[in-house]
């Protein structure tokens, strides 16, 4: 694969071109020196080059880097680049290019589209919200060039005193702070390639114009309830677990999951939702909401594992994997594709590849982490069902008319509430977000739960603490008091832990530790090989395959071990060992040694 090596460089007039290498591996294939600002030339030389380097369908790619150097070159004339300077400036820190919450900086990637030389051309455009100036002279001055930068009707307004600053510029691999000594440096990595004019928004373009020119911050709590508003017009869901006067538990999760992923970068994990039901249980319709609702969507149901992780570490976003049932299947491209959602769920997750470069090959890392839900009428892979928080869905009562409803009756709708949840990841929500994050107080269950339970109970107390704060002030809530979200939250939390803890083992697992545990409360010593005859009397396909040997090596994970007595290897007094594999993993093994079996006395007549 051919590597396209721009270089900007500068005439003695002072007129700047671009000099375009395209090399394979170490053989330079053909160099060109052109105009990028004429578009003609511009199509006219990546034609050439994708020729010349036998890929012709490789023009795109080409003029796509000249596009970007098209807009580097124009941030450097209206003051925007970095001086050319190599000094290595402290203190310094590595951002995604589609969400930033880093040093009080919090900001957002939008695809724009301009009109340049009579062709339609898409670029990204960052929205920042950085704080009041601590050093005076920088605020004026970023505001200018932002308005420069942005053009007429999209210019950055100026911070009224004390006020913090919203300033537009293009996307570029430095993010400018106005020389505010008290701001990080912020480098964006990787930088996105240029999007296709046909690339939704997801921020309205009205929306961000009245953003940048000061518009009020939505308030929290009626952007959360609008957005519980909308999930309840199209969903129904089961009626236990309902209380007067509060969204149910699920649709309450559903709602602060779609603002998690506006903000999600401040997590070092983020959970996963599991979308499950039987046919026709309204799980696309989950989707389809989630589509129109979350940061970025990408919804597919056939996507492979290399165009999935190059997307992700291009684009970020919310992925929406519908109908995933081959996720329990084999071959190496359903392996990969598991093994990139596993690595996804936490910070630093990343696909690692080797890829031809030349003559050799070169190790590159993609990044993946980042919000994904997952929707499949099958159980997931114990694994992968560890990072979801389950959403079971069920059918429709006969009456309801939910299923029948158009999403896009008010077509205004979702916009208006993308609009929304970007002001406020850009506002109250991304200014929470990185306090929220690291209070561990707002979540008391343990482990892998902790993690996936954490963002969405922090989210939870935070609307509550903004409700709270609202009535305190008579801001509109004169109906009756909403009950608090997060205490209900937490139960319906616990309960989904408690319920879903045994299939998160896998079942060979669960069945062999019950075996045992039910031999061990009558004080027998059972040898691998009787508890693999039990479990087969029991349940023979789910020790389908598995030898003696294997046994042991399963219940050693547990930490559980035989010992030798005569002349046999056995289980001795494990019974305390396996009440700490019930404390541990949230299962219920009967370690009291309950009947599960209770004969009833039938009088005859």
């Amino acid at each position: 694969m051919f590597e396209v090596i721009p270089e900007i460089v500068e005439s003695a007039g002072g007129h700047k071109r671009i000099k375009v290498m395209i090399r394979d591996g170490d053989r330079v294939i053909d160099v060109d020196l052109i105009d990028p600002f004429q578009a003609a030339q511009r199509r006219k030389t990546a034609q050439r080059l994708a020729e010349r380097a036998g890929e012709p369908q490789a023009v795109d790619r080409i003029e796509q880097v000249l596009l970007q150097c098209v807009d580097q070159m124009t941030l450097q004339e209206e003051g925007g680049g970095d001086g050319g300077g190599a000094a290595e400036t402290e203190p310094m820190s590595i951002v995604r290019p589609e969400l930033i919450i880093a040093g009080g900086v919090v900001g957002v990637s939008v695809p724009e589209v301009m009109i340049r030389e009579g062709e339609a051309i898409g670029r990204w455009r960052l929205y920042l919200r950085l704080p009041r100036q601590s050093s005076g002279g920088g605020a004026e001055a970023l505001a200018h060039q932002a308005a420069k930068d942005g053009g007429a009707g999209d210019a950055a307004m100026p911070a009224a005193p004390g006020a913090d600053r919203r300033v537009s510029q293009l996307l570029a691999p430095r993010i400018e702070t106005a020389g505010d000594a008290a701001l990080p440096v912020l480098w964006v990595h990787p930088v996105p390639s240029a999007p296709s004019p046909s690339t939704p928004s997801g921020w309205t373009p009205a929306g961000r114009k009245a953003w940048l020119e000061g518009a009020a911050d939505p308030d929290p709590v009626t952007l959360f309830d609008e957005v519980i508003a909308a999930l309840v017009e199209y969903l129904d869901v089961e009626e236990q677990g309902k209380v007067e006067g509060a969204p149910h538990p699920l649709i309450a999760t559903l709602a602060l999951w779609v603002m998690l992923t506006y903000v999600y970068v401040a997590w070092d994990a983020v959970p996963y939702l599991f979308v499950t039901g039987p046919a026709g249980s309204g799980k696309t319709r989950v989707f389809e909401l989630l589509s129109r609702l979350c940061f970025r969507p990408l919804l597919s149901s056939n996507l492979s594992a290399p165009a999935l992780f190059r997307t992700l570490h291009d684009r970020g976003g919310t992925l929406l994997l519908d109908e995933a049932e081959r996720l329990s299947e084999g071959g190496d491209d359903v392996a990969e594709l598991r093994s990139i959602l596993l690595a996804g769920y936490k910070r630093g997750g990343r696909a690692s590849r080797l890829e031809l470069s030349g003559d050799n090959y070169q190790m590159r890392e993609f990044q993946v982490f980042g919000p994904k839900a997952i929707a499949c009428i099958n159980a997931l892979p114990p694994a992968l069902a560890s990072r979801c928080v389950p959403v079971p869905m069920f059918r429709s009562p006969a009456g309801s008319d939910k299923p029948r409803r158009r999403l896009d009756t008010d077509p205004a709708r979702w916009p208006r509430l993308r609009d929304g949840l970007h002001a406020a990841l850009l506002g109250p929500m991304g200014k929470a977000a990185s306090e929220l994050a690291s209070e561990p107080g707002f979540c008391p269950l343990g482990g892998r739960q902790y993690e996936l339970w954490q963002p969405l109970l922090a989210l939870a107390a935070w609307i509550d603490c903004e409700r709270s704060k609202r009535r305190q002030q008579g801001a509109g809530d004169s109906g009756p008091a909403v009950p608090p979200l997060h205490p209900r939250l937490l139960d319906y939390a616990r309960g989904i832990c408690d319920g879903g803890s045994e299939s998160l083992l896998p079942e060979e697992d669960f069945l062999l530790l019950w075996t045992l545990t039910d031999r061990a409360v009558r004080d027998e010593q059972p040898t691998c090989k009787v508890l693999l005859e039990v479990a087969r009397r029991a349940d023979p396909d789910a020790v389908r395959g598995i030898s003696a040997r294997r046994v042991a090596e399963i219940l050693k994970r547990y930490g559980l071990s035989t010992v030798r007595y005569g002349g046999r290897r056995i289980y001795r007094e494990c019974v305390g060992q396996l009440k700490h594999v019930e404390s541990r993993y949230g299962i219920d093994l009967n370690t009291a040694g309950k009947e599960n079996v209770h004969l009833l006395q039938v009088r005859r007549p």
